[in-house]
Formats: structure tokens, sequence, C-alpha cells
């Protein structure tokens, strides 16, 4: 029976059967399996997710525990975005109502990204009277967000 080298995808010597488990090499694709010669995985992942992934192996290798669900951890990664497309825009010297303005309608999604999120973290951004720094600003949203008890869907779209 063939195997899968992790390091080229390939799987040979002879092909190992479609279906059989492999691992593509990719951090970003998940249920990694050989398919016509080829190992390849499902994704990529979001970035949230891969975050959150990468948040609770290390919680597990440390034996500490996160203090939420996987699926709160990744929503509250994938909500840096606000953070980082505000931080763009102040540093592009754009005002702050327009940014909210521009920054609501790329994050169009009010489930994910809701408005009270948005105006918290532009003052975040607009406050200071220096640009702050983007890494700093982006883990104070998400392990804020990950300390918060999560909200109904109806609640949070407001």
């Amino acid at each position: 029976m063939g195997t899968c080298a992790p390091a080229t995808g390939v799987c040979s010597n002879p092909s190992s059967p479609d279906g059989i488990v492999c691992d593509d090499g990719s951090s970003c694709t998940t249920d990694d399996a050989c398919a016509s010669g080829v190992c390849s995985g499902t994704g990529p992942q979001e970035p949230g997710e891969v975050a959150a992934d990468v948040l609770f192996q290390c919680a597990s290798d440390y034996r500490i525990t996160v203090g939420a669900s996987r699926q709160r951890a990744a929503l509250c990664f994938t909500r840096t975005d606000v953070a980082f497309f505000l931080h763009v825009e102040r540093s592009q010297k754009v005002v702050r109502q327009q940014a909210v303005s521009k920054v609501s309608k790329r994050l169009a999604s009010r489930e994910l990204y809701p408005m009270a999120l948005i105006n918290t973290v532009a003052d975040a951004v607009y406050s200071p009277p220096q640009l702050p720094d983007l890494r700093l600003l982006m883990g104070q949203v998400a392990w804020t967000c990950i300390g918060q008890q999560p909200v109904a869907a109806s609640a949070a779209a407001r």
C-alpha cells in the first residue's frame, strides 16, 4: 500500500487509495485525504478559525483553560477585522465618521460585526492623539470578546 508524503502532498508507491487519511502539510486545511494520488484537504479555514485552533492547541499543551468555546474564540478573532480596517482608515487620515461608514459597509454582516462593536473599536482607534499599536488593539478586541458572555444573535445585530 502507498503512503502520502506531507512534504509534497503526493500519495505514491503505489498511490494510496482514495479516502486514505493523510497530511497535506498545510495548517489551513482540514480533513486531509488522498484523492487520485494527491493528498489534499478541505478549506481553507477562515483565519479566525486557524487562530482559535492554535490558541486551543497551546492551551492544551500548557494545560490552561481559554474561558470560551473554540467557536466563540474563532468569532472573536474574526472580529479583529474591525480593528484592522479602522486602523487603516485612520492611518490614511480618514475622519472617524467616514471610517465607521466605510468599515460598516465592508464588514456588512451585523450578526458577525455589530455596530456597537464597530463604534467601540472606533473609539479606541480615534480617541488617542496617536495612532494606537495595531497588534495591541487587535489583541484587546479579541480578548475582550473572548472574556464576554455570548449575546443572542438578535441582540448582537443592533
